[in-house]
């Protein structure tokens, strides 16, 4: 399913930003970094997510935010709060959120 993907992606984003931050580090330490490791997480930044995790976003926002104009209500939402209002999304209604 499309929304267990884009969870295990988050999980995953946030994996490597930790590993990025350690590697960030190594400067404060006066020490020199492993350049590769960070030229792969830039040239990673700049083409996944805007290339195919956004894109999959943007199609769950629409489909959202259609629900929401024929007055469907949904389960489905991207905050971690118990509701959202998806005003990002141009929504004024509140819908639960699934954790």
């Amino acid at each position: 399913m499309i929304i267990d993907s884009l969870r295990q992606e988050h999980r995953n984003i946030e994996k490597l930003l930790l590993v990025l931050e350690r590697e960030l580090s190594v400067f404060d330490r006066g020490e020199r970094p492993d350049y590769q490791v960070i030229h792969a997480f830039i040239a990673y930044f700049l083409v996944y997510p805007h290339s195919y995790h956004h894109p999959q976003e943007d199609m769950i926002f629409e489909k959202l935010r259609t629900r929401m104009a024929f007055g469907f209500s949904s389960s489905l939402c991207c905050t971690a709060s118990s509701t959202c209002s998806c005003s990002h999304l141009g929504m004024r209604r509140s819908v639960p959120v699934v954790h």
